[in-house]
């Protein structure tokens, strides 16, 4: 194993066992109270499924639950004010299962994100996440870090799904405070640019997204974020392993 695979492995590891990580935690479990809870959960765990395969880098793995949430069974149930953001949901699953890059496959589930914080505030249903997570401890080190870096992540997301102003604040607040360079990465000197720009970008926009206060321009700014952490972790040849999400049949 090479230098860079051992960091790159090291660095992972410790990442998705940080307290408070939501890929270690799974801690979104959305509190309904209604007989449609079940497909909200499953609802949330399709979205959050491509967003994982995006921050891994992996676009090959986002048709899958893209396709479940375009083609699944809407139950009867549902609340005539639902279907709205239902057929937008659709719509923006579409997008991001045809996405040929990154960056549209973002924008797409960001969108997603948006639509489900958008139907939440419209229909009254609150309490989504827990909002008792600390970040991981400060620290100089790399993987101290990447356990706030993908923290703030967590919180930005739950911050438009919720929506939930006081995640998204506290996700840009921290994500302006990471302060990793690219030395701190074994990369070839001709990739470092690269990465220069995406790690100073990366700060940036948690500074613009604590001034954003529009769920859309909230959405604009967590698309283009995620496309990052995508590059990012192809550009130092690692990033998270991606999940293993089982939805039944789109027809039940």
């Amino acid at each position: 194993m090479t230098l860079r695979s051992r960091l790159v492995s090291a660095l992972m590891i410790t990442v998705l066992a940080a307290p408070g990580s939501s890929m270690a935690t799974q801690h979104e479990s959305v509190r309904i109270d209604s007989s449609v809870a079940p497909h909200m959960r499953l609802h949330i765990t399709a979205v959050r499924a491509i967003r994982l395969f995006i921050i891994a880098g992996q676009l090959d793995g986002v048709p899958g639950s893209a396709d479940w949430l375009m083609e699944h069974e809407i139950p009867p149930e549902l609340p005539g004010e639902w279907a709205p953001y239902v057929a937008d949901m659709r719509s923006y699953a579409e997008q991001a299962a045809s996405a040929r890059h990154l960056v549209f496959a973002a924008a797409a589930v960001s969108e997603m994100a948006r639509t489900c914080g958008d139907c939440h505030a419209a229909n009254g249903v609150s309490d989504v996440f827990d909002e008792d997570l600390r970040p991981p401890p400060a620290g100089e080190s790399v993987s101290a870090q990447m356990q706030r870096h993908l923290w703030a992540a967590d919180r930005m997301w739950e911050g438009l799904i919720g929506p939930s102003d006081a995640a998204w604040s506290r996700g840009t607040e921290k994500l302006a405070e990471i302060r990793l360079s690219s030395s701190d990465f074994a990369i070839a000197a001709e990739q470092e640019p690269a990465l220069s720009y995406l790690l100073r970008r990366t700060r940036e926009i948690g500074e613009e997204g604590s001034q954003a206060d529009s769920r859309e321009s909230r959405s604009t700014l967590y698309g283009e974020f995620l496309s990052m952490c995508g590059d990012c972790h192809t550009l130092v040849g690692g990033g998270p392993a991606p999940p293993r999400t089982v939805l039944p049949a789109a027809d039940q």
